[in-house]
């Protein structure tokens, strides 16, 4: 008969799953690592159709939801990155530990014995060390996880805000879809300060506060802010709160926010993300002191074109092609400036969808201004067109060119389009002929 008290206990394998974690973590961060790059490229997709599609009274809110992305996708990269080799340091001094037992050898000649001697006890207990990296391996995932996972739950939010604030601004239009979005990211912001409040020495230990404290923030807030990533995020930080000094776990996160922002900066100032700003769109391509890559097909490095773009510096074709988008705040404002086409009952539908482009024809030559070396360029010929990089929408405008001289020349294109500080969208292309 089985002896019952050498049976596994109920939770042995997870135990043993515990002990041998490092196994399972550095397969983790091997697939994490990969699939954490893939991240930003993703992020990168999204904020594209965010350009292309939605006017540009949304871009500045978008632009605070794609840098809580970022900064949730470098937490991940940074954070696997960093364990996987802390954990791989891990294995090797377990490996060199398993070899040389007796640690630092004093009776070697490389040094005098007593140099050897104190080196010793500096780097006597590789066991202990090894003991701290392993804690310090296993914190990283759940720190990681924590940090990213609330990166998210940000975004979200931010998104579920800008919705109700276009259905507010929608419902009452004296209402600026910004203010309303402010005004909900305060709403949010009161759960913290009330919990600060209520924690204060004074009242925490208050049978009211007792009653409400816990429950309210947690089982209320907690899980209307924190959605279904509740219950993990709050695992992980009540763990870690209750067992760091606030010191210590301060010192640790704020080390991981400080690596997040500096890789995030670096991400989101090589992503389109910026153009979501207003003041990062009108500052580029206005200068006629240089050259812009992004302005050439045959040099931009560009995978979607978003600004204004010729096939080369040097134009050796009577003909100058021109690639204009038209992106999602263009659309915005050409809504405002032309009133929508109205079928006439007098003409066949086939006539009416044509009636219809050439409005769009007219509208868009109204709201583009075209010069060349600062002659205006009266109705050039103006298609729809999609780009073949990104299918980015636009218009290809056809200019001749021959009666231009051989050298340097400069398009220049303004939009009907205003900043807040009443600065004008320009882009100024210069290009050199021989023909």
């Amino acid at each position: 008969m089985e002896n019952p008290s050498q049976s596994p206990a109920p939770n042995a394998w997870l135990e043993k799953l515990e002990l041998d974690s490092w196994q399972a973590e550095l397969i983790i961060s091997g697939i994490a690592i990969y699939g954490s790059l893939q991240l930003p490229g993703l992020i990168e997709t999204l904020v594209n159709l965010v350009i292309v599609n939605l006017p540009g009274d949304y871009h500045y809110l978008f632009y605070f939801v794609f840098w809580y992305l970022l900064l949730a996708a470098t937490t991940f990269i940074t954070s696997f990155i960093g364990h996987f080799l802390l954990r791989s340091l891990w294995v090797g001094l377990v490996g060199l530990a398993s070899v040389f037992p007796n640690g630092v050898n004093t009776k070697s000649d490389l040094f005098s014995k007593h140099y050897l001697e104190q080196a010793a006890r500096d780097f006597s207990d590789v066991r202990s060390f090894n003991q701290k990296l392993d804690e310090l391996c296993s914190l990283m995932f759940a720190m990681s996880f924590s940090i990213s996972l609330t990166m998210v739950v940000f975004s979200i939010q931010l998104l579920f805000a800008m919705v109700v604030s276009g259905i507010l601004h929608s419902l009452v239009p004296g209402i600026g879809i910004k203010t309303a979005f402010l005004g909900y990211l305060g709403l949010m912001v009161l759960p913290a300060l009330l919990g600060g409040i209520l924690n204060i020495k004074p009242l925490r230990d208050k049978p009211w506060v007792q009653k409400i404290h816990y429950p309210l923030l947690n089982k209320v807030f907690g899980k209307v802010i924190f959605l279904f990533f509740y219950r993990p995020v709050y695992y992980i930080n009540f763990i870690l709160n209750t067992n760091f000094t606030k010191s210590s776990l301060f010192a640790f996160f704020g080390s991981y926010f400080a690596i997040a922002i500096v890789v995030g900066s670096v991400f989101l100032l090589n992503s389109n993300a910026i153009l979501l700003l207003e003041n990062a769109l009108f500052a580029r391509s206005n200068r006629s002191d240089r050259i812009y890559s992004l302005h050439y097909a045959d040099q931009s490095p560009s995978e979607a074109p978003f600004f204004p773009e010729i096939e080369s510096d040097f134009i050796d074709k009577p003909w100058l092609k021109v690639f204009v988008p038209i992106l999602g705040r263009d659309e915005g404002i050409l809504k405002k400036r032309c009133s929508p086409y109205k079928d006439d009952d007098k003409l066949s539908d086939k006539e009416n969808r044509e009636a219809a482009r050439a409005a769009r024809t007219d509208c868009l030559l109204n709201y583009l201004s075209v010069s060349i070396d600062g002659k205006p360029v009266n109705r050039p010929s103006l298609k729809k067109y999609d780009h073949p990089r990104g299918k980015t929408p636009g218009v290809m405008l056809h200019i001749p060119l021959d009666s231009l001289p051989a050298g340097e020349h400069t398009l220049q294109i303004d939009f009907a389009d205003q900043s807040e500080d009443g600065e004008k969208r320009r882009y100024i292309i210069p290009f050199w002929t021989q023909f």
